[in-house]
């Protein structure tokens, strides 16, 4: 029947390619708006993950180095005891330098060229672990020096003129211990 149509000379092979390109269109825009959020959450988690290592990377001065206990805190010797020494860093200037995000209240902010939102990103939480020196217990013993940055993502949609949801809501985050190379 399809073959009939095609072969057949009088025009009603129009509405059938019309509707072809109509449905090929429509799948090209799907599977490009699902490409374009995946590549955006992926990017997100990457900066994220350059974020934790930033501040890992900067508190490496400080980490005991326990070759011989096995676990890293970050500690300095002040008055003849040991206090610990964390620097947090400036979680607003690496997520502009890593994302292009802007903070907008409590919430980074991504907007495209035409001033559009292309993600949020709100709750970003930084959870330093800094085990004690020297612990008793031997799975503390075990423990290390680690930055875990969170946070919830919000990635506005291009084509959503076909679906009824605007926006993909994910709960993103990377975790960063630090190991010596020597």
């Amino acid at each position: 029947m399809i073959k009939e149509i095609i072969k057949d000379k009088k025009g009603n092979g129009l509405i059938l390619s019309c509707v072809v390109v109509l449905a090929l269109s429509i799948i090209f825009f799907f599977i490009a708006e699902h490409s374009r959020t995946q590549m955006t959450i992926s990017s997100v988690r990457d900066g994220l993950e350059s974020v934790a290592t930033n501040i890992s990377t900067n508190n490496c001065d400080s980490i005991y180095q326990s070759q011989r206990e096995g676990y890293f805190t970050s500690n300095i010797l002040e008055n003849d005891k040991w206090q610990p020494k964390i620097d947090k860093s400036n979680l607003d200037i690496f997520l502009k330098e890593t994302l292009g995000a802007k903070k907008e209240g409590n919430i980074y902010v991504k907007r495209k060229k035409d001033g559009q939102i292309d993600f949020k990103l709100s709750d970003v939480k930084i959870n330093i672990t800094n085990p004690k020196l020297a612990p008793n217990n031997q799975e503390k013993n075990k423990s290390t020096f680690t930055v875990e940055v969170t946070g919830n993502l919000e990635v506005h949609k291009m084509f959503s003129v076909f679906s009824d949801t605007k926006n993909v809501n994910v709960n993103v985050g990377s975790k960063v211990g630090y190991m010596p190379k020597f």
